[in-house]
C-alpha cells in the first residue's frame, strides 16, 4: 500500500537491528514467566513494549544501540528490534515544503529474566529513562507537564483545526 507520508525516495536513509522477532521472545518470556511463577502470564500482561522517540537526521542505528544498553544497564530493559524512519513526513500545505518526520522505534523485553515477572517503573524512574534517551541521543529534555496527552486521532484533528484555521488567515489572491 502505497503511504502519502513516506517517500521511498528516501528510504534508503532507514535503518535497523533485531535480535530476536517478537514471536519469538514472547514465547521465551511467557515460558520463562510459567517456569519461574508456576503460573500463567496474565492475559493483560505486556512484556513486550515498543516506544517511539524523536530523533535528529543524524542518528543512526549505533546511537539506538548505544540507548539500548544504557537502559538495560539501568532498568533491566532488554532492546531487541530498532528501527529508525528517516523517510516520513508530511508536505506543508500552504508552502508545499517537506517536512520531515524523523524517529524511531525501539522494541523492549520489558521482563525480569531472574523472576520472569514484568519490569516495574515509577513515575520517577520513567522521568529518569526520559532524560537518559535525552542524554544519549543529544537531544532537548522535554519538560514535565500536566497537560492532557491526545491520543492519535484527537491529534490529527487538532493539526487539521490548525491548518483550517491557518488557511482561513491567509489573503485571497
Amino acid at each position: 500500500q502505497e503511504l502519502d507520508y513516506v517517500r521511498k525516495d528516501l528510504s534508503y536513509k532507514n535503518e535497523s537491528f533485531k535480535i530476536e522477532s517478537i514471536s519469538d521472545r514472547l514465547k521465551f518470556v511467557t515460558e520463562n514467566y510459567k517456569e519461574k511463577t508456576k503460573q500463567k502470564m496474565q492475559a493483560k500482561a505486556t512484556p513486550i513494549r515498543e516506544g517511539v522517540l524523536l530523533i535528529e537526521e543524524e542518528h543512526t542505528i549505533e546511537d539506538l544501540k548505544r540507548l539500548g544498553r544504557r537502559l538495560e544497564e539501568r532498568f533491566g530493559i532488554k532492546t531487541i528490534q530498532a528501527y529508525t524512519h528517516k523517510d516520513e513526513g508530511h508536505y506543508d500545505k500552504v508552502t508545499s515544503e517537506w517536512k520531515p518526520n524523523y524517529h524511531a522505534h525501539m522494541v523492549f523485553d520489558w521482563t525480569d529474566h531472574e523472576t520472569g515477572k514484568s519490569l516495574k517503573l515509577n513515575k520517577e524512574d520513567i522521568s529518569e529513562l526520559q532524560t537518559i534517551v535525552a542524554e544519549e541521543l543529544g537531544l532537548e529534555r522535554g519538560i514535565p507537564s500536566d497537560k492532557k496527552h491526545l491520543n492519535a486521532i484527537q491529534y490529527k484533528a487538532e493539526q487539521v483545526k490548525k491548518d483550517i484555521e491557518t488557511i482561513e488567515k491567509m489573503p485571497l489572491k
